[in-house]
């Protein structure tokens, strides 16, 4: 009895487990595939709003019985995953599957409503099967793919078809391309049906499918877009062509000179380039000469990308060349100041300056005169003429003699009211003296 107890007590707490980690389909945003019982679970929800992830440790063949749609199914790094498959899913909006080494099968046959879909890294998928292919976006990295015509058509954002290395064939069945699309490095395509498309919107670009020879447009009337291809093909046309709004562009390694030269005839308004026998050139490695010397400039070092050294050596020159320019300015700022103090200085100096004194009280300094007296007799009377040679100025002051100011002192009220008399009976004898009246400075003078 005990052991029945505890028997029910195990079932009971598993059922409570199950009930609290239910999924539920109206709420929950995700879910993740960790065990077959996950996937029953995601089967009873007939629409899930949310994202439905395929984890590591989930069942290798998946298989989606019941539910009718998902928001997005994504499979990323899954190392034992081998299939997916449905026959009840109807819509998903979004598919990604990526970096899934053995993954070989994709079925989603009754699937009607997908907006987009990646594939990468997928080097073992062989079948692909969808009820119809994505609206808006599509992408093929790198997978082992030979047919992709489970991509139904059209799509109306981007298709990119990229490295796939065993794809042989592609066939665009569209009447018009309004979307991106993209073919680049597919080495082993070989064949690409092109024949439908009449208007080209968007843009088209064939690159790296040297194994393609011949590219026929035989229904293109117009390109109001890009187009863009290149290759090894020797036979390409547009026959019908004669409303070029877009680009054309055209290169090949073959002669295609009749297309080129059927281009230039047709004058079409728009622009084109048409190259033939365009070949691949290697870089050349330049060896010294004889006379030359070889450049001793150390390697670059392998963990630099060459961008950035690049951008350092250009960063160096500059650096220099700022240096040099502040130097070259600074020395001739230092020449012209030096030139204008030299100028100044010898203005200065070649310049006669006046004698004013600055400061009432404060001695000015003067030339000291040259000083001549010179005694002669006139008329019985005994003259004194001193000359006086001040800055190249001849100045003369007379004096009576001794005997003759005896006569003058009745008129004598001072020193200089005494002098004045003298000198003006000096002039009065006839002489050609010039009078000079001295009188008191302002401030004292020292003589030199």
């Amino acid at each position: 009895m005990e052991f029945d107890g505890l028997l029910f007590i195990v079932l009971v707490v598993q059922v409570l487990i199950r009930v609290a980690g239910a999924l539920d389909c109206k709420n929950d945003t995700s879910f993740t595939i960790k065990s077959a019982e996950d996937v029953s679970a995601i089967g009873r929800c007939t629409f899930f709003n949310g994202s439905v992830a395929i984890g590591e440790d989930a069942p290798k063949d998946i298989e989606f019985k019941g539910i009718r749609s998902i928001r997005t199914l994504e499979a990323i790094s899954i190392g034992k995953l081998r299939s997916i498959s449905s026959r009840t899913l109807e819509s998903v909006d979004n598919i990604i599957l990526t970096g899934l080494p053995n993954l070989a099968s994709l079925n989603l046959s009754t699937l009607s409503i997908l907006d987009s879909i990646r594939l990468e890294n997928l080097p073992s998928i062989e079948n692909c099967s969808l009820g119809l292919g994505p609206r808006t976006e599509a992408a093929v990295f790198n997978t082992s793919f030979q047919r992709i015509e489970w991509l139904k058509w059209p799509v109306t954002t981007t298709l990119n078809i990229t490295e796939n290395s065993n794809l042989g064939t592609v066939s665009l069945p569209w009447e018009t391309i309004n979307s991106n699309v993209t073919m680049k490095g597919n080495p082993t395509l070989d064949e690409i049906n092109i024949v439908t498309v009449e208007n080209v919107f968007g843009s088209f670009t064939l690159e790296g499918s040297d194994e393609v020879k011949e590219i026929v447009f035989k229904s293109l009337e117009t390109i109001d877009g890009e187009v863009n291809i290149s290759g090894a093909f020797n036979n390409i046309s547009m026959p019908v062509l004669k409303d070029l709004k877009g680009v054309l562009k055209v290169r090949s390694s073959e002669d295609i000179s009749n297309f080129c030269n059927g281009l230039v005839e047709d004058r079409l308004k728009g622009q084109f380039d048409c190259k033939a026998n365009v070949q691949k050139e290697e870089p050349s490695v330049p060896t010294p000469g004889p006379s030359e010397e070889p450049n001793n400039v150390p390697p670059p070092s392998p963990d630099e990308p060459l961008g950035q050294q690049d951008q350092s050596e250009g960063s160096d020159m500059a650096l220099g060349a700022k240096i040099g320019i502040i130097l070259a300015s600074l020395v001739l700022a230092i020449f012209v100041f030096v030139g204008i103090f030299f100028f100044v200085r010898s203005r200065i100096r070649g310049k006669v300056m006046e004698i004013v004194p600055t400061v009432p009280g404060t001695p000015m300094v003067v030339p000291k005169p040259e000083k001549t007296v010179v005694i002669t007799r006139l008329e019985g009377r005994t003259v004194r003429v001193v000359k006086i040679n001040l800055n190249g100025q001849e100045i003369k002051e007379g004096e009576l003699g001794e005997a003759d100011k005896a006569d003058s002192q009745a008129n004598v009220g001072s020193k200089e009211m005494g002098r004045e008399p003298s000198l003006r009976s000096v002039s009065s004898i006839g002489s050609d003296v010039k009078m000079l009246e001295t009188r008191s400075p302002t401030c004292p003078v020292s003589p030199v």
